[in-house]
């Protein structure tokens, strides 16, 4: 995906591979971070210092971060709670996700069905 969306004429690509340390760890902390201690302030002004210090391209209106961890069933403990992060720190407009079943369940298996053959 990432060939698809970095050489899209009208996306801004910032997903992962992550170029910027700073904005893969708030993405991180976004999406791990207890309640008790997750203050969006932080995490929002760190990533929008993040993507400003970025030299977006004026011709790429759309600035897309793509990354399977935000729902991923063994990283996120209260995908509600991520949801309600994601919509206050980033206001999206839309948020999708798309996964080929058939590479889902290969993952799926890699992750952890070869487990069970121990």
């Amino acid at each position: 995906m990432l060939e698809l969306f970095a050489k899209h004429s009208q996306i801004q690509y910032m997903g992962k591979p992550y170029k910027d340390k700073i904005l893969g760890t708030e993405i991180y902390r976004l999406i791990r971070q207890d309640s008790m201690d997750y203050e969006s302030s932080i995490i929002k002004r760190h990533i929008s210092e993040s993507i400003q210090n970025k030299k977006l391209d004026e011709g790429k209106p759309v600035i897309l971060l793509s990354d399977e961890v935000l729902v991923s069933y063994s990283k996120v403990l209260d995908k509600g709670a991520v949801a309600r992060r994601i919509k206050e720190v980033f206001n999206p407009r839309i948020l999708f996700t798309i996964r080929n079943q058939f590479d889902i369940l290969k993952s799926a298996y890699l992750a952890r069905g070869r487990l069970l053959l121990n």
